[in-house]
């Protein structure tokens, strides 16, 4: 992780701090340079329509450290893969066409889109939080993946018991912002429960399981602990994303659900989230 200036230095320091963290596994150096064009790409949208193009905010990006971060990390699910991800804090896309599809946003500085559609074996964006800095601001990450079996050496994730697991998960969370956690545990498994509704599991083999909010099952190593952190963020985001479209509270503060409540609010969230655009990694 890093942070990223807000002027036109930003896409050469992406390139660079890129290269280091890349130079650690071992990718190869075509690998390298394509995750290099990538970012160059996110941070230039980053720079145009966060922070150039959306006017309304240059007030509040003036208390932001940090308002552009890169993030790079290995997943193993669901397959080997490098991530990249630029944040901004704007978490939506630019507010100035309505209805513009993102794909053409991205295109409007070049060739943007056709560059990450063409390098990245997947690419999209999703609601955030910031990583970085004294505090977590709310905002958006453009994300990137390329698969990485046999190119490169792979760091070590390490396995983590199911209790350990879930404290890490839940120490990780509330350095994002998110207060209000619930952790307990019991002999064969534990449970993190969000104040907006969602609860993930860590269980025997290893594993986190969680449901999203339209109804599927999820399964993911507890190696993979940086992802599924990233997973709960955005479930968060678009949780308190939709209660804000509906003119209900505010889903980042609210106090955590008793079952019984839980289970009306989760039918009631699956619903309005099909009203919100798809974002996911």
């Amino acid at each position: 992780m890093c942070p990223l200036p807000t002027d036109a230095t930003a896409p050469s320091v992406a390139r660079s701090q890129l290269k280091a963290a890349l130079a650690q596994v071992r990718l190869n150096e075509e690998l390298v340079y394509d995750f290099g064009v990538m970012a160059t790409e996110a941070v230039t949208n980053g720079l145009q329509h966060a922070l150039g193009g959306a006017q309304r905010l240059e007030r509040s990006t003036m208390d932001i450290p940090y308002p552009l971060e890169m993030w790079v990390y290995h997943r193993l699910r669901p397959e080997p893969q490098i991530v990249l991800k630029i944040f901004d804090p704007l978490n939506e896309w630019t507010p100035t066409q309505p209805g513009t599809d993102p794909a053409d946003q991205l295109a409007e500085h070049g060739r943007g889109i056709n560059i990450l559609s063409q390098l990245s074996s997947a690419w999209g964006w999703h609601r955030t939080r910031s990583r970085l800095g004294p505090r977590p601001v709310p905002g958006k990450a453009v994300w990137c993946c390329i698969p990485v079996t046999a190119l490169c050496e792979p760091p070590q994730h390490p396995q983590l018991p199911i209790h350990q697991a879930a404290e890490a998960l839940r120490a990780l969370l509330a350095a994002r912002g998110i207060d209000r956690i619930i952790c307990n545990h019991d002999h064969n498994r534990s449970l993190v429960s969000l104040p907006s509704g969602l609860t993930i599991w860590s269980e025997r083999p290893g594993v986190f399981r969680w449901k999203d909010p339209g109804g599927d099952t999820h399964l993911q190593t507890t190696a993979d602990l940086t992802d599924v952190t990233e997973t709960a963020v955005r479930l968060h985001e678009d949780l308190h994303a939709a209660a804000q479209l509906n003119g209900s509270h505010d889903a980042r503060t609210e106090p955590p659900c008793t079952p019984r409540k839980r289970i009306a609010k989760d039918s009631w969230m699956r619903f309005h989230l099909s009203h919100l655009p798809r974002a996911a990694s």
